[in-house]
């Protein structure tokens, strides 16, 4: 299979127009990188691999500010009527139903992250699905090849810095993103199969802080727009479906309307 090096970033150049084909290219790259591999789905090439809170179309005017953000972290924590134990799981509660946050999805699971890519199909431009080794970056950015946990009491101490920086000024808080695991106590964490990279104040995309010479940590499957259709029928008769990867009402009802091909 033929792939070229952009920007330091292995790519599968030529668009995948079958589910085969995708197989036959994850396979290819995990057989050159690792077995233990997260992936990410985007349904335009052009987006980067930065949380919400970062991306300027999240604010009004591109008018981001720490204090903010920390005030809608607060106010969550505050008014939220489902009690957590920690504020890791505060966190990953608003990025579950839809605040802006630092954290960034991944999961573990490529016909997943495929699926997210193409799934709103009349909206698709050039999908791209983004593949990272977790172990490899922690160790790149945090000279520590391992992925944190980021749940109950075996929190690392370096991740709090994240969550509560020193004093609550952003300068305080870590510069470079870091890799952690949640903990599956949620239906989609665990349908999902679910990973994070959390953001530090550094507002790069990881695709540009990850960057070596003579060396791949990251690669892109390009999904070709007019085969995405199909592809997603053919996901859908593999199993992964609205429901399967929302297995609650909300996703029993985008699985009817999509049978239906209901709006």
């Amino acid at each position: 299979m033929d792939f070229e090096e952009i920007d330091q970033v292995m790519t599968i150049t030529t668009p995948i127009e079958s589910l085969s084909e995708y197989i036959s290219a994850v396979n290819y790259i995990s057989n050159i990188f690792s077995d233990n591999l997260w992936y990410r789905g985007h349904s335009k090439g052009s987006f980067l691999n930065l949380p919400s809170i970062l991306r300027p179309d999240t604010w009004i005017d591109n008018d981001y500010n720490y204090a903010t953000e920390y005030d809608i972290f607060k106010t969550f924590k505050r008014k939220c009527k489902i009690k957590k134990e920690t504020d890791y799981e505060y966190l990953h509660l608003m990025q579950h139903f839809g605040l802006p946050t630092r954290l960034l999805d991944w999961t573990e699971s490529s016909l997943i992250a495929l699926f997210f890519a193409i799934e709103d199909t009349k909206n698709c431009d050039e999908p791209v699905v983004w593949i990272v080794d977790p172990w490899d970056f922690n160790d790149i950015l945090h000279g520590e090849r391992i992925i944190f946990d980021f749940y109950g009491e075996r929190v690392h101490s370096k991740i709090d810095q994240y969550i509560n920086p020193k004093e609550d000024k952003l300068e305080n808080m870590p510069d470079f993103p870091i890799a952690v695991i949640p903990s599956f106590y949620d239906d989609r964490v665990i349908a999902q199969k679910s990973g994070f990279i959390l953001f530090g104040k550094n507002r790069k995309p990881i695709e540009d802080l990850v960057k070596r010479e003579n060396y791949f940590n990251m690669a892109k499957i390009n999904i070709s727009t007019e085969k995405a259709s199909d592809i997603l029928v053919d996901l859908n008769m593999a199993g992964i479906d609205y429901h399967s990867i929302f297995p609650d009402l909300y996703g029993l009802v985008k699985q009817i309307k999509w049978k239906q091909n209901l709006k």
